[in-house]
């Protein structure tokens, strides 16, 4: 609790100490960056601390930190020094006054999502499985780094090769607040969905102030239906984009109960599961059913049989436990029987390849990263997002109007060439240090928030000047210049990094199925879809514009994936994937695939009308109602409605890509292409949608509104059933995830509530736990030698909890992110001779090569290599003796 104290008074005094810079910064914003501040804060904090100990300027330890701090602090005060209209300090006080109920809700909204999350990894904490090692790895390795660039800790002297900017800030938090890294763990987990709650909330809270200011507040007219009570209709974007899930849950809900299976023997079916009792129909006729058309893992295999109808067995629970009994008829009638069900939800697009081979797809989505609880970078990523999707609209708004001119080149009387846009440099510079950071934090993010700004400033020119060609200079001088000073400001991150990228790869036999796609979807389909046609009764549109850059635009990357595909055919890999489809040639493919994506067209054609309606509406002269009072009107009239629009086809576009092409890496397929473009489309729609449901729940009227509402309803509860089931599941009904019991009567004690990861290790590793801890408090840094063994295993746990460096930890990951096993070398076959050799000069040799300080043999060692301790025992030093672990040291 005190931890999380911290942590909650440090990121808030945080917030406060940007919001003057903010407020500045962001002048077309309502909130003038409010919700945002925290965020703000802890990037810019972040990337001067980064940047001052990676040129030398600072250490990293306390006193870099308080120096950095200071830095953004100086910031914040020259923002306001000068007394200009609207930016001095008493229009902050006065801005924060008159808004008072706004930054109420905000503060409320952030500490109970803070908390939420923060209980709910309280109830989970330990820090196994999945990538959760790597990333503890990663915040130690930080901490324990005396400079930047901080070392690998699963491959001792190398760098992190990685996107760490993520796990920099969270070391940051932990040294600033005394926090241990296995407890630090959990709070950014938390605080990144605190930070990402109010992000959306106040992206969704501008976004309908701006459209209510266009509707008439700065007409003198009354505003239409006011939105919208932006302050409450905004609490709808973190619900969406954090909560709601896809529609996974309902259907592993109806399988469960045998709904759809009717006919099957020894299977109920949909009258017997409700208790009315209507017979089975006969087998020997059974349909070809619901689940084996739907082809998803796990549900198309028939479920156990269910013994009742749920009103039966409610009534059972009822009369054996009272109210007590709701729980556990719940579980036994709803959730389903599987371990870690919930794990489906996040692999619902299943690829078969023409030879009827499965190949795993990732499909992740917000809420499932938060009941996962891995601190991956695109968690870690999404506040930072949410904060340029703002900075975007500000500059849509028109909040750095302005001119900012890098260099002018005359070379005649009549030829000059001058590199200028219409930003302010102030924004420039912002713009460029948040993108710069989005590459820093998650790499993938990089480009479409980069393409996304670049778009947005052409719809704001296109409000300015109209539609024409001298878009596309003005386009790329800006771009051209942003690109670099995000990457230069961000050099020495890049001097280190490399990446299993092998270019682009045409997608030739997976098409996406659209029920795959709308079970992934359907619930921010269904309003955004409602949305463009809603707009249709007062909104121009371009439809032939729209639809002929949509439904073009496709056919066109279908047309170069397949030319891509047979150039392919032509290598020897190529020839080897043909054989791999079971058919005779590229053309015999070619046409099955084209029989295949035309069999699972309503896909293709849900994503067409997306493109198609927004491309439409954008296109149109003039955009929107606020140009007819031509093209210099008051940005604050501005309507965000175009804005809105390019997050719809901008995550339609993410979608559509992955369908035809794909990043080429070690996995060989587009498993991680989908994951990241739809985790970016899952938030862009989740704000496009909120914005719509907001909309249309305040301009319609009569029995439409009462139609509307009640298909939001059912979206939001369907969505709602992977949170309110799978976090349940993960924490094991709020019980004790790792259950302890009294030593003297072997009984479980009451459940135990910790932040600390871990724990799990103290209670069933107690002596690697008791060795890491004395190495964690008395041993100086240097490089462990310990077993080395698989990805996703119990290896690599000395490096990871004590911040060391490992000779080797997961082979696997470390050839993910160095793109090859080159710098590994043969420190597997080294590390198994060091441990199990008889000769000290060959183990000798070893220590020398890797410059190892420690060696650490525990039950894993000795279980691995049959550990011959002579040697070391008559060479070396014994720091640590307890149980089954000793420790040497290396003079």
């Amino acid at each position: 609790m005190l931890q999380f104290l911290a942590w909650y008074i440090a990121t808030t005094l945080l917030g406060l100490l940007t919001f003057p810079l903010a407020y500045r910064l962001l002048p077309a914003l309502a909130d003038r960056g409010y919700a945002l501040s925290r965020t703000l804060g802890l990037l810019l904090w972040g990337f001067i601390f980064w940047l001052a100990v990676s040129l030398g300027l600072a250490g990293n330890n306390l006193g870099g930190l308080l120096l950095a701090l200071a830095v953004l602090a100086g910031l914040a005060v020259w923002a306001n020094w000068k007394k200009a209209a609207g930016d001095d300090w008493k229009s902050v006080l006065a801005w924060l006054k008159a808004r008072l109920d706004y930054v109420i809700g905000v503060e409320v909204l952030f500490l109970l999502a803070f908390a939420f999350l923060a209980f709910v990894r309280a109830n989970n904490p330990e820090l196994v499985g999945t990538e959760k090692p790597m990333e503890m790895a990663f915040i130690n390795a930080i901490i324990h780094s005396p400079t930047f660039p901080p070392h690998d800790p699963w491959l001792s002297g190398y760098a992190i090769s990685y996107y760490y900017f993520g796990y920099v800030m969270t070391a940051m938090l932990a040294e600033i607040t005394s926090t241990p890294g296995s407890v630090a763990f959990n709070l950014m987990l938390a605080l990144v969905f605190g930070l990402s709650a109010v992000g959306a909330y106040g992206m969704l809270y501008n976004l309908l102030k701006a459209y209510s200011n266009s509707r008439g507040e700065n007409r003198g007219q009354k505003p239409a239906g006011n939105p919208l009570r932006a302050i409450s209709a905004a609490f709808l974007a973190p619900l969406f984009l954090l909560l709601v899930g896809n529609w996974e849950t309902l259907l592993d809900v109806l399988h469960k109960r045998g709904i759809g299976w009717t006919g099957q023997p020894g299977q109920l079916n949909f009258w017997t599961n409700l208790g009315v009792g209507y017979p089975p129909q006969d087998a020997a006729h059974a349909p070809y059913n619901f689940w084996t058309w739907l082809n998803i893992l796990d549900l198309k295999d028939p479920p156990a049989p269910v013994i009742g109808g749920i009103f039966e067995r409610l009534g059972l629970w009822w009369t054996t436990y009272g109210v007590g009994g709701l729980g556990k008829w719940f579980n036994e009638a709803f959730m389903p029987d599987r371990n870690w069900w919930w794990w489906r939800a996040s692999r619902v697009v299943t690829d078969y390849d023409l030879h009827g081979n499965w190949n795993e797809i990732i499909d992740e989505f917000p809420a499932f990263s938060y009941v996962l609880g891995d601190l991956h970078p695109h968690v870690l990523a999404m506040p930072f997002g949410l904060l340029v999707g703002a900075l975007a609209l500000n500059l849509f708004l028109g909040g750095w109007k302005g001119q900012t001119s890098l260099f002018k080149l005359k070379l005649t009387e009549s030829f000059e060439f001058s590199l200028d846009f219409p930003v302010r440099l102030e924004g420039f510079v912002l713009l460029a240090v948040a993108l710069g950071g989005m590459a820093f934090l998650n790499t993938w993010d990089f480009p479409i928030y980069l393409a996304l700004v670049c778009c947005v400033l052409v719809l704001m020119l296109a409000n300015e000047h109209g539609w024409k060609w001298d878009l596309i200079e003005e386009t790329l001088k800006f771009a051209v210049p942003l690109v670099l000073l995000s990457v230069v400001l961000y050099v020495p991150f890049y001097i280190g990094f490399s990446s299993q990228a092998g270019g682009i790869v045409p997608n030739v036999v997976f098409p996406t199925r659209a029920s795959h796609l709308w079970i992934m979807f359907g619930g921010l389909f269904v309003p955004l879809l409602a949305f463009l046609v809603y707009l249709f009764r007062r909104q121009g549109a371009n439809w032939k514009t729209g639809f002929s850059l949509a439904v073009g635009g496709t056919l066109l990357l279908w047309i170069a994936s397949n030319l891509l595909g047979l150039a392919a055919a032509q290598t020897d890999v190529g020839q080897q994937f043909v054989s791999a489809q079971g058919v005779a040639s590229i053309w015999d493919a070619l046409r099955e695939a084209t029989l295949r994506r035309i069999a699972f067209g309503g896909g293709l054609l849900t994503l067409v009308l997306l493109i198609g309606g927004a491309a439409a509406y954008l296109t149109d002269a003039p955009q929107d109602e606020q140009l007819e009072t031509g093209p210099t009107q008051d940005e604050n009239r501005r309507s965000p409605l175009p804005f809105v629009l390019v997050f719809i086809l901008f995550g339609a576009l993410l979608v559509l890509a992955p369908d035809f092409f794909y990043l080429r890496d070690q996995f060989g397929f587009r498993m991680n292409t989908i994951f990241k473009f739809y985790y970016e489309a899952w938030a862009l729609w989740s704000i496009a949608a909120t914005f719509a449901i907001a909309v249309m729940f305040a301009e319609l009227r009569s029995w439409p509104k009462v139609v509307y509402s009640a298909v939001v309803v059912l979206l939001v509860g369907a969505g709602l059933l992977f949170p309110v089931l799978g976090i349940t599941n993960k924490t094991n009904d709020f019980a004790d995830s790792i259950p302890q019991k009294d030593q003297t009567t072997g009984q479980n004690l009451p459940p135990t509530w910790t932040l600390d990861g871990e724990d799990y290790l103290r209670l069933y590793s107690p002596e690697d736990y008791q060795a890491v801890q004395f190495m964690q408090e008395q041993l100086a840094p240097g490089v462990v030698a310990e077993a080395i063994g698989g990805q996703y295993s119990e290896y690599a746990r000395v490096s990871t909890y004590s911040g060391m460096p490992a000779v080797l930890g997961w082979p696997g990951h470390e050839s993910q992110w160095r793109g090859g096993d080159k710098e590994m070398g043969t420190r597997q076959a080294d590390i198994a001779t060091l441990y199990s050799t008889r000769d000290w000069a060959v183990a000798q040799a070893i220590l020398t090569k890797y410059a190892i300080r420690y060696i650490y043999i525990g039950s894993l060692e000795r279980g691995k290599y049959g550990v011959n301790e002579d040697k070391f025992a008559q060479h070396l030093s014994k720091v640590y003796d307890q149980g089954q672990v000793l420790i040497y040291v290396v003079p």
